[in-house]
């Protein structure tokens, strides 16, 4: 469970890009929350210029949303959020204007992966030590 969609212009960041900016993710997601790597999911999806809009026009910036499992404090969040901002930068050389990032949370409780609903924060290693 985390899942974080980046959208792009089509053909914005290389290849090599995407797998560092994932990498990057991953690395502040489990810094940040103590969740393991393996629950980390990252994809990208590329629009052409004429599928992205701020104010009513055509715009080259990029969003990344995370959907995340409540229960955290807020100081994790902001962590998250600054954390893959920064990242953005770093990675892609693009300017921090060019990146909006959004969190949005969801219940563990709401959430399947292998056929089993997944475990609250704090609970992940129980929860990884009962798969079968």
């Amino acid at each position: 469970m985390p899942f974080y969609q980046c959208t792009t212009q089509a053909g914005l960041l290389t290849d090599g890009q995407k797998a560092d900016l994932a990498r990057e993710i991953t690395r502040i997601h489990c810094a940040a929350t103590g969740a393991p790597e393996s629950f980390v999911t990252v994809s990208y999806h590329e629009v052409s210029p004429a599928d992205l809009y701020v104010a009513g026009e055509p715009s080259s910036a990029s969003r990344i949303t995370g959907l995340i499992r409540a229960g955290r404090p807020e100081s994790v969040t902001l962590e998250l959020l600054t954390g893959i901002s920064h990242a953005w930068t770093t990675v892609t050389g693009r300017p921090e204007s060019d990146i909006a990032c959004f969190l949005q949370e969801i219940d563990a409780r709401h959430v399947m992966e292998g056929g089993r609903v997944l475990p609250r924060p704090g609970e992940e290693q129980r929860w990884l030590a009962h798969q079968n």
